[in-house]
């Protein structure tokens, strides 16, 4: 317990300062980051490289923890998430699923991470071309680094992650109705994505 609290503070410490920079140079409306928010993203920070950590995959959980922390927030802010955050988070987990093969030895998890992003990508496209308005473009561009990362992990971890992404949106959904005020908003999936994915991780590994 005590390892596993040091290495939330020390995450939290030296990795905060680069994601509350991603989110400060990523939103379209410039605006200085209050102390609450600062110190909320460094206390998930440290808490999720912790448990990553304990979970044996800290290194490579680090760009999805950083990156999509950033890219979560920028969502919960601006309900968009931007380009350049899901462009680098897919680099970023390719080279770490690379790395991962190139270290075991085995292609096992590329396969299977190429094919849950693939299969998850097709049903998100397949989504919006039926309703456009079910599912944003920045959900799309996120989700081969999710899916990607779950089927690398464990197979059985795509099946969980999807359900816990279709709970958490509609819960989001429903929170989000419930404090519009008669206004027309958008839901913002990202930070249900997310959530969704670690929640599947630390459930099946």
């Amino acid at each position: 317990m005590t390892n596993v609290v040091a290495v939330a503070v020390c995450a939290g410490m030296l990795l905060a300062p680069t994601t509350l920079r991603l989110i400060r140079d990523n939103l379209l409306i410039p605006r200085p980051v209050a102390t609450v928010e600062a110190a909320t993203v460094a206390m998930l920070v440290g808490l999720l490289t912790a448990t990553a950590t304990d979970h044996g995959r800290g290194p490579q959980l680090l760009p999805l923890i950083v990156l999509g922390v950033a890219a979560a927030t920028v969502d919960a802010d601006e309900r968009r998430l931007p380009n350049r955050l899901t462009a680098a988070l897919f680099a970023a987990t390719a080279l770490v699923i690379a790395t991962d093969c190139v270290s075991t030895g085995s292609i096992a998890p590329a396969v299977r991470a190429t094919t849950a992003a693939g299969i998850v990508v097709a049903g998100a496209l397949l989504t919006k071309t039926i309703h456009t308005a079910t599912i944003g473009w920045g959900d799309v561009k996120l989700l081969p680094s999710l899916a990607a990362t779950l089927g690398s992990s464990h197979g059985d971890a795509v099946y969980v992650g999807l359900a816990y992404w279709v709970v958490l949106i509609i819960a989001a959904a429903g929170l989000t109705m419930l404090l519009r005020d008669g206004r027309p908003v958008l839901v913002p999936y990202g930070p249900a994505l997310l959530a969704g994915t670690f929640g599947a991780l630390w459930v099946v590994t």
